[in-house]
């Protein structure tokens, strides 16, 4: 969950999203790891009328990749 206490000078303060997400990772050499990751936001009280900092306060997915070391 994430909230807004002044970060978005222009947003509402308070929860803004909530997120879920699933991540894999799969080890490619001792100690480093190749992470692939899926995950879905859903705004939460979004007002745009009154916030002009929350018109992006929009539901999406996005994924990536990445790699992983452990020292």
């Amino acid at each position: 969950m994430g909230f807004n206490v002044g970060y978005v000078p222009d947003g509402h303060d308070g929860a803004n999203n909530v997120a879920l997400s699933l991540e894999a990772a799969v080890e490619i050499k001792d100690g480093v790891s190749l992470v692939a990751y899926g995950a879905y936001t859903w705004g939460i009280d979004s007002d745009a009328e009154r916030y002009a900092g929350d018109g992006l306060l929009t539901d999406y997915a996005f994924a990536g990749v990445g790699l992983a070391c452990s020292l």
